[in-house]
């Protein structure tokens, strides 16, 4: 019933989502830093000026400061990226002031990588309709990042149910999916 009268109040989803942003409600000691301090920093990075430069807009320099903290988080030992070719040039440069040592792999579409064994690796993807699935589910059985950026609310939904074991976190137009077998299945809706 309280669920009900919940959705029924204006604008209760964006306060919502708001007061989850700053962590009240979470309980996931890990998905309290993770939002806190990696998706919600507001602090100025090393990269940021040359991130600034590469971008050149306000729009694209989120996104490739989004990238840049979620690599500097996770250091995967790769990073798969998947969409066109502007848009992977930046990764690319994001990815390398990030950590030198990382490898990145471009790819125009969804196809089955040869690396995908690999643990730990990060995708970001920047398609508008992605409809192999297989390739996300095998990703998301082995632990990783993946950080899918301007999905639709159906994509997301969709997504969210391909994850097994891990956390979500969906702010209306990225969603990054967080596969680690020992985190408990939960989704989260918050500003970044």
């Amino acid at each position: 019933m309280k669920r009900r009268l919940k959705r029924l109040i204006p604008g209760f989803r964006c306060i919502k989502r708001a007061w989850r942003s700053r962590g009240f409600g979470i309980h996931s000691p890990f998905a309290f830093r993770f939002v806190t301090c990696v998706l919600r920093e507001s602090g100025e990075y090393y990269a940021y000026r040359e991130l600034r430069r590469i971008a050149g807009d306000r729009k694209a320099f989120r996104r490739l400061a989004l990238v840049f903290r979620l690599v500097c988080e996770f250091r995967p030992a790769v990073v798969s990226v998947v969409g066109d070719s502007d848009f992977t040039a930046h990764i690319d440069r994001t990815v390398r002031l990030a950590d030198s040592r990382i490898k990145t792999y471009s790819c125009s579409g969804m196809a089955n990588p040869p690396y995908m064994q690999n643990s730990g690796f990060c995708i970001i993807q920047y398609v508008r309709n992605f409809n192999d699935m297989d390739f996300i589910d095998k990703a998301l059985r082995s632990e990783c990042m993946v950080a899918f950026m301007d999905v639709s609310g159906a994509d997301a939904c969709r997504l969210r149910g391909i994850l097994t074991s891990g956390m979500s976190f969906y702010n209306r137009r990225t969603i990054i999916l967080v596969s680690r077998h020992d985190l408990p299945r939960q989704n989260f809706e918050v500003n970044f």
